[in-house]
């Protein structure tokens, strides 16, 4: 018996649970050695105490999400009006292990649902503040407040990728190590349903300054946020009224 098998038949003899889905790269039969096994646990609508529980089995690392149907269904939906469809491509992709009910067949249902439905339209509450936040990100290296640290301008770098792409109404990703396996391989997009709106001229130079081997700080910030304004239109100069809370 398996490690995945040894898994699934110590769960499916607990009275509680509903349903097992095995997901990530396992489910899709792409994992390497290093690669987690990952499931999603459905407990009856009584259990009320949903976890994640990460633990190493025979060296192997076995990372599981415990709870409800309702659980898990107000996670797609919240996840949905933040712009993020994790948990939703969690279920999408995932492989039923075990099933007592229909619960974790419907969720699946709802998953993809929420995977192929476009999100809402940008508020223009939200579209300010991110709008605002380019601009502080611009004036910050303009007046050359940073000390030009590594971490922190890799940590800018993304943030301007995150704030072009939420300006896009497209997807926020929110697994950082994943980007650029995303950005640059057609076919992972495909398999793990990535529809992202990102013009191609825009990854070139995030790429490349990202891997410039001779980081010129402050120019690549403000190349990357001027060609956002330009294709954007937004104007040189705005005034914001932000409501802190």
């Amino acid at each position: 018996m398996t490690l995945i098998e040894e898994f699934v038949s110590q769960w499916q003899n607990e009275d509680a649970v509903t349903g097992i889905l095995l997901t990530g790269s396992y489910a899709l039969e792409m994992q390497t050695e290093l690669s987690d096994i990952d499931f999603r646990i459905i407990m009856s609508e009584a259990y009320n105490n949903p976890k994640k529980i990460t633990e190493v089995v025979e060296g192997k690392t076995f990372s599981y999400m415990i709870g409800n149907s309702a659980f898990y269904e107000a996670m797609l939906q919240q996840q949905y009006h933040f712009n993020i469809k994790t948990e939703a491509r969690t279920f999408y992709i995932g492989t039923i292990q075990y099933e007592k009910d229909k619960a974790l067949s419907s969720l699946k249902n709802r998953a993809q649902e929420y995977l192929e439905r476009p999100f809402l339209p940008l508020k223009s509450e939200a579209y300010d503040k991110l709008v605002y936040e380019l601009y502080t990100l611009e004036e910050k290296y303009l007046k050359k407040e940073v000390h030009f640290k590594k971490v922190a301008y890799y940590l800018d770098l993304k943030r301007i990728f995150d704030i072009y792409s939420e300006l896009l109404n497209n997807e926020k990703i929110i697994d950082i190590g994943k980007l650029n396996t995303i950005l640059e391989d057609a076919n992972y997009r495909s398999i793990y349903h990535y529809n992202l709106h990102i013009d191609s001229k825009f990854i070139r130079m995030w790429k490349e300054f990202e891997n410039a081997e001779t980081i010129n700080f402050s120019k690549n910030i403000q190349t990357l946020i001027v060609y956002i304004r330009t294709e954007l239109k937004m104007e040189t100069t705005q005034e914001f009224i932000i409501n802190p809370y």
